[in-house]
């Protein structure tokens, strides 16, 4: 049935309304701070210009640390140093700079669940942020969605967690800190009547991000689909993200995600060689925990064992 079929709990029995209702009216949710406002109005904007963004972004420093760092990262793989704000700015683009942006309110947000111990706030955070990474590599098997989407997007799909957290504080209390996504899930499904799919794209809505990241989140636990879009993307990410941390068997991971994105297991195996530095040097940036390279090397070996043992059939 796959990890996002709950029997007995469909993904989602409280109405629409009413769950709109519980959030607009909850005290204590994450909010993005004035900067990160003025950055998602600049991204719906066409009109919008490099200098706008350059002219918010430079009173915070926080912000300007961060997309120097980020600019300069083996992620974005330049030889020459970015050396200021408007080259950084330049090469990111305004998508990345609201992550940016985003990521320093959810880093202090990710603290929010003080019911919960520092265990299962720190897993559920290093999820999101390994997620990011896989879901930018992800995304150059599906050629109609962007990196910078499929970053931020994939870095916003569990702050329902938080949310339901807040709102229904038993949920999780019977939930093992060390369980699986699936279980989690099966938990919210169960003692909310809504996943934090559901519910983080209602709070997204509320913050005015973009149509197709809100539809993107909310449509994450779907499983395959005909179309490999920007929801396909950030599932796999997830659940590969869930195989490189341990969490799930890393060749039963491998395979989801070949199923969801319609593409060979063996495609996976030079992505998987790219992860080792660039899930490192962004959970240094994201103030998040690095996978073992052990993690990392599993998912690329087994890649590479199918492709020697497909070799040797044919």
């Amino acid at each position: 049935r796959g990890r996002w079929c709950v029997p007995g709990h469909p993904p989602t029995s409280l109405p629409p309304a009413e769950l709109r209702d519980r959030i607009s009216s909850a005290r204590g949710l994450p909010s993005p701070p004035a900067i990160t406002v003025k950055l998602i109005e600049l991204c719906g904007d066409p009109e919008t210009e490099l200098v706008d963004v350059i002219e918010i972004v430079r009173h915070d420093p926080s912000l300007t640390a961060r997309l120097m760092r980020l600019a300069n990262s083996s992620v974005y793989g330049r030889r020459r140093r970015t050396e200021n704000l408007r080259q950084a700015v330049t090469l990111l683009g305004l998508d990345t700079v609201l992550t940016a942006s985003l990521t320093l309110s959810l880093t202090a947000g990710r603290n929010l669940s003080a019911r919960r111990s520092e265990s299962f706030r720190a897993r559920r955070w290093n999820r999101s942020v390994h997620s990011a990474a896989i879901a930018e590599i992800l995304s150059s098997f599906a050629p109609s969605v962007a990196s910078d989407e499929a970053f931020l997007a994939s870095l916003l799909q569990d702050i329902g967690v938080f949310v339901i957290d807040l709102l229904e504080p038993d949920v999780y209390e019977e939930l093992d800190p060390d369980g699986t996504h699936e279980q989690l899930v099966a938990a919210e499904r169960r003692g909310f009547g809504a996943d934090h799919a559901t519910v983080g794209s209602v709070l997204l809505e509320a913050w005015d991000l973009p149509p197709e990241i809100v539809d993107a989140v909310a449509a994450s636990h779907r499983g395959p689909s005909n179309t490999v879009d920007l929801a396909s993307v950030i599932g796999a990410a997830g659940i590969l993200a869930d195989g490189v941390s341990g969490d799930v068997d890393g060749s039963s991971a491998v395979d989801e995600v070949a199923s969801i994105l319609h593409i060979d297991r063996s495609q996976i195996e030079a992505s998987c060689a790219r992860l080792d530095v660039m899930l490192a040097e962004l959970a240094s940036i994201l103030e998040a925990d690095a996978p073992t390279r052990e993690m990392v090397d599993v998912l690329a070996e087994e890649a590479i064992l199918l492709r020697q043992v497909q070799a040797q059939v044919m």
